[in-house]
């Protein structure tokens, strides 16, 4: 967004976190805190190029998780305060430009996409709309974020997570009320997220 634009002024634009996957963490191979790209490869640019056509009228925010000793590093099994730092980046948005700190949509890959899931189930509060790829409902407290509309989508190929536990994630989340919607794409494995992002009504 910039601050040249017609209206910009006026209102205030919804936030779309992005949780990169489990090997997009800056790690040493890849200079660590140095490489703040990574975190692009996968959807960087399809995302961009909504904003810049106007089909998403709203903020990307794309952090990336440092690990020291390796590179691989999911944010469904992050610390907590890592998530919460996440947070703390769209509020100072909302603080400095003309962020919606009501309206945030989460989506993630894999490890991304577990992020989504937990990032809701920890800060229910705070979470608008969840969208996660390759990605089931691995959390306990499934009632604390009932509240919060959910679409994931997963491969019929895919080991994990599995159709079964896809559909089982799915079928918990039916069972207490939740506004939820599952898409299985049969013939893909893991790799679902372009497939899923290029849906016609995402985000």
């Amino acid at each position: 967004k910039t601050y040249g634009q017609a209206g910009y002024e006026t209102r205030k634009y919804p936030v779309m976190l992005f949780l990169h996957g489990a090997g997009e963490v800056g790690c040493p191979s890849n200079n660590g805190v140095y490489n703040n790209e990574k975190q692009l490869w996968l959807g960087g640019q399809l995302f961009r190029d909504r904003v810049n056509n106007n089909e998403f009228d709203g903020f990307l925010v794309y952090p990336q998780l440092v690990n020291p000793d390796g590179c691989w590093g999911a944010w469904g099994e992050t610390k907590t305060a890592n998530l919460s730092i996440n947070l703390s980046m769209i509020d100072s948005l909302g603080k400095y430009v003309r962020a919606d700190v009501d309206r945030v949509l989460i989506t993630g890959l894999s490890g991304g996409g577990y992020g989504a899931w937990r990032t809701a189930e920890t800060f229910p509060q705070r979470v608008a709309k969840i969208m996660p790829s390759a990605a089931a409902g691995s959390v306990s407290n499934r009632t604390a974020f009932v509240h919060i509309p959910i679409w994931f989508a997963t491969g019929g190929k895919d080991p994990d997570p599995s159709p079964t536990q896809a559909l089982y994630s799915y079928n918990k989340m039916l069972e207490i009320g939740a506004d939820i919607r599952y898409t299985q794409y049969p013939d893909l494995g893991h790799a679902v997220w372009y497939r899923h992002w290029r849906e016609p009504d995402f985000p």
